[in-house]
């Protein structure tokens, strides 16, 4: 039987929380890495302070005042992960889940404009029936195209609701890049290139900062932008 609830001492050390404040928290919802996401819930009343209690979360919810990746979100416990984009349309307010260079989930502020696209890291593709590739994501959707030059470490820029590719962004050398976990979470650098390893062991990329040349895993290299200049703001 799945619990309700988590300890609140026993939460992602990515949880931006007063951890003696309550006893327990929100369970997410399972599809989404805990390390990388919260219930909207939590969201709402700890870290946007737009409620004061659960219950009052609830409402506001069930009210549909409240959209995710632009989609209506009604179940306090749906994990709202990183890049997803929340929204309450009554406050024109908007908001990013993003990992700050301590690791810890912000809220980061967007416009409107920017509300409209989601970032998804190409992690895995299949060849179908037709002709059609289906490309999945890092955030559990995926996609179905015709197109060839896709590839696994890429980046497409989706327009929301319709997870419509916008952009292409391709892993490649002068990418900007931002790193989604281990160490150098958070840090946002440009591509310079792949660091590969015998006997099988993951690939490390080489990413260039202002403080220098840092070795993080592939896969925590998000591409976000080309020639200096990102598709989102992430500060």
């Amino acid at each position: 039987m799945v619990k309700k609830h988590i300890v609140s001492i026993s939460a992602p050390k990515s949880w931006p929380i007063k951890r003696k404040a309550e006893m327990f928290l929100l369970r997410p919802n399972p599809g989404r890495d805990m390390d990388t996401s919260m219930p909207i819930g939590i969201i709402m009343k700890d870290l946007l302070h737009l409620t004061s209690t659960t219950k009052e979360t609830k409402k506001v919810l069930k009210d549909g005042k409240v959209l995710v990746n632009k989609k209506k979100i009604g179940e306090v416990k749906y994990p709202v992960g990183l890049m997803d984009v929340l929204e309450v349309p009554e406050l024109s307010s908007y908001y990013r889940l993003i990992l700050s260079t301590k690791g810890k989930i912000t809220m980061h502020m967007i416009d409107e404009k920017e509300s409209s696209v989601k970032p998804c890291k190409i992690i895995n593709k299949r060849s179908l029936s037709g002709g059609k590739m289906q490309i999945n994501f890092d955030d559990g959707t995926n996609l179905l195209s015709d197109k060839k030059d896709y590839k696994v470490g890429d980046t497409l820029v989706l327009e929301l609701p319709a997870l419509k590719p916008k952009e292409h962004l391709k892993m490649e050398k002068g990418a900007l890049v931002y790193v989604t976990a281990g160490t150098k979470v958070g840090v946002l650098g440009t591509f310079e290139g792949i660091k590969s390893f015998k006997g099988g062991q993951p690939d490390n990329v080489l990413i260039k900062t202002k403080d220098g040349t840092i070795e993080t895993r592939k896969e925590y290299a998000l591409v976000v932008g080309h020639n200096g200049k990102s598709a989102i703001s992430l500060e």
